[in-house]
């Protein structure tokens, strides 16, 4: 399991924000249209976190018996019943569930028998001697990694609806926020988030890297805020996790987290009902021919219908036997290559469960089907010859990886599963070939890429020759003569430039001319002159610029 940091094994109040995002909430809002059956009583509340399966109760009477059930199509598939407990703040009582106990387990700090699988559509129902306060899960769900803004901010996609599909107000998305630890922490105000119009409820957050944070204790630089953003799973949105808490609060925490007990719990087994492998966990290009094999767990189910649906309602269905009609039971169900050509894209795996109490859906996994490679991953620097150490940031598509070798230019090339994995510039201090690949959520590498460095400065001057005067008679030459720089310093010579000077009766310098480039192989030059005396330079070119013009050759006439 992926606990996110700032709730691994902790106890603290889920309904009470730290004092820093407490104050930039302007008010609490409204709980929305989440409240179901008899809603939440006056001075109570309810906080979900479907995604990690946490259910936070606040404001009953000290040590009043609670009865906490999550219903799924009205039957009830987890009940918890423990006495109110103190929470952290004075007079507040309640039941934190699934968050991971600070000390020994006590009664309501863990599901019961077992830990659902917490989902969307979902009801809470808590009940006590006073009567019942009930909400029903909402959608909230982070729908991509962390990737870059040109700008280098980092963004995160994801999506806020009702239950019933309907979009959730931004404005009510007050709880938006990130947690390294305590040492940094983004708040609610620091965030700026905005719609996405191609989705319902969608929307992105954007962390504004290089402003100054109010919890940064370590003083971290942009570029290490940046990395944290894009490494940490410490990302949340919701509403209502503010102070006072509203009736309903509800949050999704963390991009990697999934569904079962929390560190501390778990003694209570994940659902009783669910999907606890699919092999593979993606399909691409490499094992499309395989199929997947898809198996699950069930309790007093004789039966279970096994689905695998794409994003367009596309779905391929099982039917499958438990190994026991009575009591845990274990199942599997194959589908071939043939049975899911029809689906594509993101698939959800899950099982409905046949059993004396009606139907259950029971726990789901993802999985994805993809048969396209990604494009070519790409570099800030092209190919080429540079001057001096060069930092290189390779790019490739939002939640895409990359893979990279660097080498002379023989070394293996990365694939899906080998190389490194890129999550910084590269730093390059010599001739080096970089060969990379990029590899999409389902597994398939892109074609190689591949870049040549090289690192080097301008050649050393070349040495002069004895120059030679030109014939007497006809037009006037002269020729001069050279030798190869003895240093190339990383990069061949392409070329030469002759310098002729023309001196006057005292022998200083009256006038200079300077060929055009000559050939790399080129040694000597005939140049035809005004008549009169003259001495030579000459400067060695390659792909960084020019030598310093050599030491003046002997004194000839051009004749």
């Amino acid at each position: 399991m992926n606990r996110s940091p700032h709730n691994k094994h902790r106890r603290r109040s889920a309904l009470v924000a730290s004092a820093a995002l407490a104050a930039s909430a302007v008010s609490a809002l409204p709980a929305i249209a989440s409240e179901t059956g008899d809603g939440v009583r006056d001075g109570h509340s309810i906080m979900v976190m479907h995604n990690i399966d946490f259910i936070a109760i606040a404001g009953y009477a000290d040590g009043t018996e609670l009865t906490v059930e999550v219903l799924r199509n009205g039957v009830p598939i987890s009940t918890t019943v423990a006495p109110a407990l103190p929470g952290e703040t004075e007079g507040d009582f309640g039941l934190e569930i699934n968050h991971g106990p600070e000390a020994a387990v006590r009664p309501g700090d863990c599901f019961a028998g077992f830990t659902p699988d917490v989902r969307p559509g979902d009801v809470v129902r808590v009940t006590d001697v006073g009567g019942s306060d009930e909400i029903t899960v909402d959608d909230m769900a982070f729908s991509s990694q962390p990737f870059l803004a040109r700008n280098g901010d980092v963004l995160v996609e994801g999506h806020a609806r009702t239950f019933d599909g309907a979009a959730i107000p931004l404005a009510q998305l007050d709880s938006a926020e990130f947690r390294d630890g305590s040492r940094f922490r983004i708040f609610a105000n620091e965030v700026r988030l905005t719609a996405r119009p191609d989705e319902v409820g969608g929307f992105t957050l954007r962390y504004p890297i290089r402003r100054t944070f109010e919890r940064n204790r370590d003083n971290l630089t942009p570029q290490q805020i940046q990395q944290i953003l894009l490494n940490v799973d410490g990302h949340a949105i919701g509403f209502g996790h503010i102070e006072p808490a509203p009736a309903d609060a509800q949050m999704v925490e963390g991009l990697g987290d999934t569904p079962g007990p929390a560190p501390g719990c778990e003694e209570a087994p994940s659902a009783r009902w669910g999907v606890t492998n699919v092999t593979p966990a993606n399909l691409n290009l490499a094992n499309r021919a395989s199929g997947v094999t898809v198996r699950g767990v069930s309790h007093d189910s004789s039966e279970v219908t096994v689905n695998l649906t794409d994003a367009t309602g596309t779905t391929a269905s099982k039917v499958v036997t438990t190994t026991a009609a009575t009591g845990a039971s274990t199942w599997t169900a194959a589908f071939t290559a043939a049975e899911l050509a029809g689906l594509d894209g993101d698939i959800t795996v899950s099982g409905v469960h046949s059993f004396t109490g009606g139907p259950i859906g029971g726990a789901s996994e993802t999985m994805v089907k993809d048969l396209v490679r990604p494009d070519r991953p790409t570099a800030s620097l092209p190919a080429g010859v540079f001057r001096g150490t060069q930092r290189v940031a390779l790019n490739a598509a939002p939640g895409e990886q990359i893979r990279y070798t660097l080498g002379n230019g023989r070394q293996a090339r990365p694939t899906a599963n080998s190389g490194n994995l890129y999550n910084n510039r590269l730093r390059i201090t010599s001739d080096q070939t970089l060969k990379m690949v990029a590899v999409d959520e389902a597994g398939n590498a892109s074609p190689v890429a591949r870049l040549r460095f090289r690192i080097g400065n301008v050649p050393s001057k070349p040495r002069t020759r004895r120059a030679s005067s030109g014939a007497p008679g006809g037009r006037a030459t002269a020729v001069a003569r050279w030798r190869a720089p003895q240093f190339a310093n990383g990069s061949r010579v392409t070329g030469y430039r002759v310098q002729a000077l023309r001196l006057r009766r005292n022998g200083s310098v009256a006038s200079a001319r300077q060929t055009r480039v000559l050939p790399r192989n080129a040694r000597s030059l005939q140049m035809r002159l005004r008549r009169g005396n003259y001495r030579f330079r000459v400067q060695a070119v390659n792909a960084l610029g020019s030598s310093r013009l050599s030491r003046p050759s002997n004194q000839v006439r051009a004749r």
